[in-house]
């Protein structure tokens, strides 16, 4: 076994373990009811995960965003993290038909936790 490959299982070990911290965070957050486009009221959490299954980045940014003045610091860090982490760890194929990389998302970030009134 290479030193490499076992430091690698290691990385992916604890990047798998903050990701299910972050996902249990997350679904503990209020993200209040949304209606859908089917006019159906649904859970904010659902709605946004209905969105990143769907490659609907731009209206995860807006939805995100919106949670500025809702959630508390910490929440919405907390939200944003997980955003970012989930597109971090998209594959390849669909980041680039996205037209996202490492740039990209940290330009994301940055929108995301710039305050705005």
């Amino acid at each position: 076994m290479n030193d490499d490959d076992w430091l690698m299982r290691q990385f992916k070990g604890v990047s798998n373990m903050i990701g299910t911290i972050l996902n249990l965070k997350v679904s503990q957050l209020d993200l209040g009811i949304v209606e859908d486009e089917e006019g159906n009221l649904i859970k904010g959490e659902i709605y946004l995960e209905n969105l990143l299954k769907s490659e609907r980045f731009l209206e995860v940014n807006s939805f995100i965003k919106s949670k500025m003045k809702v959630l508390n610091f910490h929440e919405y860090t907390i939200l944003i993290d997980y955003y970012i982490g989930y597109l971090s760890s998209l594959d390849s194929e669909i980041l680039k038909k996205n037209q996202l990389d490492p740039k990209k998302i940290k330009e994301i970030e940055a929108s995301l936790k710039q305050f705005e009134w």
